[in-house]
């Protein structure tokens, strides 16, 4: 039990650093399973933790093979921030697809999110857990743990107040508290009216946050549910 104690705790964060660094260190995992005597209970480990293409085979003693290619034995972590916008009705659409591609993903819905989503249809097109303001409430850590565990950040749909409290350091829910305390990639996909869209408050938020490193895709151009036509369409899922 102390060898497969420390595996979890030393050997496998290891690992996962040189996978998010993109290096290959399936041989160093292969070598240091077959100092087990069980690898069956350690694939359940693995897998657990993020390794789904794990096979045991009989070969080599039992070793354990393990398919070396990024893509397709390492998951992906994305957390995915869900705002008020109207185009909220395309985020099941998003997330199935990501899921689809072996993405694990984990979901923020602010307060007035809550109230314009279906959870019992989000549920079934994450493979992740679905947070809100109260689930700070029973970890106090959860923004930080959150942002940690995650390779990516995506806030979709970004609505213009989500935008304007990332720009100027608010954090007074789990939403905006994880987008402060992220150390990693953040991507908005804005979605809002034309003239909120191209209000000069907005761009410069917008401006000030794309100097520092963070990621836009759109608004596109188009119709909007509003009836007006203009920039302020959430970007093609697709």
């Amino acid at each position: 039990n102390k060898m497969y104690n420390n595996y979890k705790k030393n050997i496998i964060p290891w690992i996962g650093e040189k996978i998010a660094q993109n290096r290959d260190a399936y041989k160093y995992l292969e070598e240091s399973i077959s100092l087990f005597p069980n690898q069956k209970k350690l694939l359940n480990i693995l897998k657990k933790v993020g390794f789904f293409e794990v096979k045991y085979t009989n070969m080599f003693n039992g070793i354990v093979s393990i398919h070396s290619g990024f893509k397709v034995w390492y998951l992906m972590k994305v957390l995915f921030i869900i705002t008020a916008s109207i185009a909220i009705k395309k985020c099941n659409e998003i997330l199935n697809q990501l899921t689809a591609d072996n993405i694990i993903i984990d979901c923020i819905l602010t307060k007035n999110a809550l109230k314009m989503i279906n959870l019992v249809e989000l549920r079934k097109n994450i493979k992740g857990k679905i947070y809100t303001d109260k689930s700070e409430k029973k970890n106090k850590m959860l923004h930080i743990e959150l942002s940690r565990k995650s390779d990516l950040i995506v806030l979709c749909p970004a609505t213009a107040n989500i935008i304007a409290k990332f720009a100027n350091g608010i954090a007074d829910d789990l939403a905006s508290t994880c987008l402060i305390a992220s150390d990693k990639q953040i991507i908005i996909i804005p979605a809002m009216n034309t003239v909120m869209w191209n209000n000069p408050i907005n761009k410069k938020n917008v401006s000030y946050l794309i100097k520092n490193d963070i990621e836009f895709i759109g608004p596109e151009y188009g119709k909007l549910s509003c009836g007006e036509t203009g920039l302020g369409r959430l970007s093609n899922p697709k």
